[in-house]
């Protein structure tokens, strides 16, 4: 086009274009070589723009997922490490259980190793509870599921693997096992101690009876003679209505009394305790005299019409003896003959002497403040008395007591002694004892009567003392048998014949008998093992009970302790109290039951509330104390057998079944071994003609429900949505591992525990090889996450960033296009200047 008109400039106009284009172009390059990406904006690549943004969340979570894995790898190893310190801690368990199971090892090493094995099961389960990875429990079951059940008391889950979540019902249908029995050692007296029973059995000549006196037994013994039932008896008899007759029956409780005089007080009585004659000696009591004859009155050598001549408030036993050899004709006077005390049947204190003649033949007896007028002994013509020669009597007052003046508790007893005579086979002597009386009190209870009318109060004890004439040197003793009368609401409670043992060094320890008076724990070298406390620990149900006992303690007092122990700390119970308290169970004289679990009278039997080895208990002590105890099991715990179905507890579908013989289900429900605790579905009672535990089935299943959610973990291993690795961490406990149980504190229980230690061992490795698995797995994860990453990286390189020699290359063209454009623009500018020339 000529350059000959004014208005437009098309060169310039052209140059102006290619000026823009050019410079446009540079500007592009420029961006692109100070960005390095060739897409800056989606006009420089829309597709490209969304491809390359697409690759670059890609890039980015393949990123992350790594990060994820790391991440995953260290939670692993976390866990992986504490599980290597539970191996070590299993691998010193197996050590203690091999060292504690060698016979060179006392009950007192094995105490010491029993305690370190009990740390370590502490220190197994504080690793379970506190092994975390960013606040996230891994060891407690947490990381793979969680769980509740209706029933925490009888049923417990254990994690192993993935779970369903959902709610499961579980029938449990029972078939009773066998729970643990264990029997001590006969537990024998000491010398010189002394122990007693009430006893329902025949006696010396005696009818047995049921025990109706309201006394609980023989709380204690002292200074008297002692013999089997068969050769020595005592017999004890109370009363209530002290008068005999009807108008004294205190109000509310039963009368004893009758005419034979054996159970009244109201014309009193005088006994003959013993006669001791020494070689030479022939004398005896006249059938004349104050006191009439003497004979056989009711089984018993007594005066009649006796009980006028003893002066009001004398209750007890008259000692006679002679001080003078002497010869004695019809109506024969010697002063000074003998002395007289009296033996206060309460206190056991006798009084001082006091001197005595004989007048006319007769002992005057009423020159002594303990007869009355006219009560005098006739002695016979030709009596051939010398001195020390003695007799011994019971002596009781007449009471004539009203109503009024015996409260409600309040009464009388008295205990005779009766014996098989030696010179004679089958002849019975029986001595009559003094009456121990008790008027005081109210009705409410006082706590000074026979027997406190307030249960709340507890049972009385009253110290009845008793002298006793040796035949054969003439030594009188004064010894005391305390009672335990009942607390009874009523009253008190009467019998007229009830009979009593006494047993002295050798024989059997009753209820009362104090643990440093039993044999058994007296050591080879003489101490009572009881010299200090001492600690007994019972093992059981999981957990431990210590249990301190003294000298003083008692045998039912020992009972008392070790039943808490079981039922209460170890939590072995039925929750029924009655039952509860046959658990542990001393055999008292005369109350064994033959071919049973409590044949061995002197024995103590411990039983287990809880079938199978849940319920079996171990003790531990000073070697001493338990080489005393000697305790022995008589039946072996067998485990229940549990029929379970399980359904879905809202459509009722069923989900399995299994027969559980070891007290844990397994494999039924996915990922959870179901422990069932105690006795399921099964009462128990206690059976008196066997004495052992019934234990019955219930005929309907017993049903529980079991709530699960998976909570195990879900590692993010991918760029995309469902790119996931699931794990999961089983429950490492002591509980999971089967070592509740274990215990070193035998030389048996420590042989069986090495094979469930090599079990938990083996739990634990096969958990550690699980989880390095894992860690593998992820490893690999990681590798080829970032190969992913960094070939979508190169891609999405292409795609976006600027490829910087090419670009150069064409800065360069553009830059010398536009510097080319910038100089023609400028020819074209000035070319109408050509046309000024032609208007000149």
């Amino acid at each position: 086009m000529s350059m000959s008109v004014l208005y437009n400039n098309l060169p310039s106009l052209n140059a102006q274009n290619n000026l823009r284009v050019n410079s446009s172009a540079l500007s592009n390059s420029i961006e692109r070589l100070s960005s390095g990406l060739r897409i800056n904006r989606a006009s420089d690549d829309a597709s490209g723009l969304a491809i390359s943004e697409k690759m670059r969340g890609q890039i980015s979570g393949l990123n992350r997922a790594v990060a994820n894995a790391q991440d995953g790898i260290s939670l692993i190893q976390t866990a992986e490490a504490a599980l290597n310190e539970t191996t070590a801690i299993l691998q010193r368990m197996r050590e203690l259980a091999i060292q504690a199971g060698n016979g060179t090892m006392t009950s007192d090493d094995r105490q010491h190793i029993q305690r370190e094995v009990d740390q370590l099961k502490h220190e197994i389960d504080r690793i379970s509870t506190s092994t975390e990875f960013n606040t996230k429990k891994l060891l407690n079951g947490d990381a793979t599921a969680r769980w509740s059940t209706s029933n925490p008391n009888l049923m417990e889950a254990i994690i192993r693997d993935r779970v369903v979540s959902g709610n499961y019902q579980l029938d449990v249908t029972a078939k009773v096992g066998k729970n643990q029995v264990l029997k001590s050692n006969i537990m024998a007296l000491r010398e010189g101690a002394f122990a007693g029973d009430v006893l329902t059995a025949n006696g010396v000549a005696l009818t047995g009876q049921t025990n109706s006196s309201g006394i609980a037994g023989i709380y204690a013994a002292e200074g008297v003679r002692t013999g089997g039932i068969n050769e020595r008896t005592y017999v004890v008899n109370v009363l209530s209505n002290l008068s005999g007759g009807g108008a004294n029956v205190i109000s509310g409780v039963s009368t004893l009394g009758g005419t034979d005089g054996v159970n009244t007080l109201t014309t009193g009585g005088v006994g003959v305790n013993g006669f001791y004659q020494q070689s030479g000696s022939n004398w005896g009591i006249a059938s004349t005299g104050g006191f009439g004859p003497m004979g056989n009155v009711d089984g018993m050598n007594r005066f009649s019409s006796a009980g006028a001549f003893v002066v009001s408030g004398y209750h007890g036993y008259v000692e006679i003896e002679f001080i003078k050899d002497m010869h004695l004709s019809a109506g024969a006077n010697v002063s000074d003959a003998a002395r007289v005390r009296f033996i206060d049947v309460k206190t056991g204190e006798p009084t001082a002497w006091t001197t005595i003649d004989i007048a006319g033949g007769e002992l005057e007896l009423d020159s002594t403040a303990i007869f009355g007028a006219g009560a005098n002994f006739a002695l016979l013509d030709g009596s051939m008395i010398k001195t020390g020669d003695k007799m011994l009597l019971s002596v009781d007052a007449a009471r004539s007591l009203t109503a009024a003046t015996v409260s409600l508790g309040n009464g009388a007893f008295k205990i005779d002694e009766r014996y098989l005579n030696e010179v004679g086979t089958g002849s019975v002597v029986h001595n009559r004892g003094a009456y121990y009386i008790i008027t005081t009190g109210t009705t409410t209870g006082s706590g000074d009567g026979l027997q406190n009318v307030v249960i709340s109060q507890g049972n009385l004890t009253h110290e009845y003392h008793l002298a006793q004439l040796d035949a054969s040197t003439g030594a009188v003793t004064i010894g005391a048998i305390s009672l335990d009368f009942n607390a009874s609401a009523t009253g008190t409670q009467t019998d007229d014949s009830l009979a009593m043992e006494i047993r002295g060094t050798g024989g059997l320890a009753s209820s009362y008998t104090r643990l440093r008076d039993i044999e058994v724990f007296i050591t080879p070298d003489g101490p009572s093992v009881f010299e200090t406390a001492q600690k007994l620990t019972i093992y059981g149900n999981g957990k431990s009970a210590d249990v301190y006992l003294e000298g003083n303690d008692t045998i039912a007092r020992l009972e008392e302790k070790l039943t808490k122990a079981i039922t209460q700390d170890l939590g072995i119970t039925m929750g029924n109290v009655s039952t509860d308290n046959r658990v542990v169970d001393f055999i008292t004289k005369g109350s064994g039951v033959a071919n049973s679990d409590a044949a061995v009278d002197g024995t103590m039997v411990i039983r287990s509330l809880f079938n199978g080895a849940q319920g079996e208990l171990a003790f531990v002590a000073d070697q001493k104390l338990l080489d005393a105890l000697n305790l022995a099991e008589i039946q072996e715990a067998e485990e229940n057998l549990y029929s379970v179905t399980v359904r879905d507890a809202h459509t009722g579908r069923p989900v399995g079944s299994d027969v559980v013989g070891d007290g844990v289900m397994k494999d039924t429900i996915q990922g959870v071994d179901v422990h069932f605790k105690g006795n399921i579905g099964i009462g128990a009672s206690f059976n008196e003609t066997l004495q052992k535990f019934d234990f019955t089935a219930d005929t309907d299943p017993a049903t529980m429900y079991l709530h699960l959610v998976d909570s195990s973990m879900s590692f993010q291993i991918g760029a995309n949505e469902g790119q996931t690795m699931r794990a999961n961490i089983a429950q490492i406990d002591v509980k999971s591992l089967g070592l509740e149980n274990v215990y070193l504190v035998s030389q048996e229980l420590a042989q069986e525990a090495v094979g469930r230690i090599d079990k938990a061992i083996t739990q634990v490795s096969s958990e550690r090889a699980k989880m390095g698995a894992i860690s593998n797995r992820l490893d690999h994860t990681i590798n080829s996450l970032s190969i992913a990453a960094e070939n979508l990286q190169a891609a999405e390189s292409r795609i976006r960033d600027v490829n910087v020699a090419k670009e150069m290359s064409q800065f360069t063209l553009n830059q010398m296009l536009t510097q080319a454009a910038q100089s023609m623009l400028a020819q074209a500018n000035a070319m109408p200047q050509g046309i000024m020339q032609l208007l000149a």
